[in-house]
């Protein structure tokens, strides 16, 4: 599962970036997709330094809250 999760995430999403780049606006698009990402980082970072009390799973990232992973 881990190896299929690798080559999805290594190879087919940088390939679907290429293929939103030839659409028409393909470039607009692809920024339009940049910006949500970024922006959902964060507010979900701020989210989470204001908000945060409860966290969300310790043992694997300590400073992720659930009012982080919510915002």
């Amino acid at each position: 599962a881990l190896t299929v999760l690798g080559y999805v995430y290594c190879a087919l999403f940088p390939v679907y970036a290429l293929k939103t780049m030839q659409l028409p606006n393909g470039a607009a698009w692809f920024l339009l997709l940049c910006a949500l990402v970024f922006s959902g980082d964060v507010f979900a970072y701020f989210g989470g330094r204001i908000c945060g009390k409860n966290k969300l799973y310790e043992s694997i990232s300590p400073n992720k809250t659930v009012e982080g992973a919510l915002a």
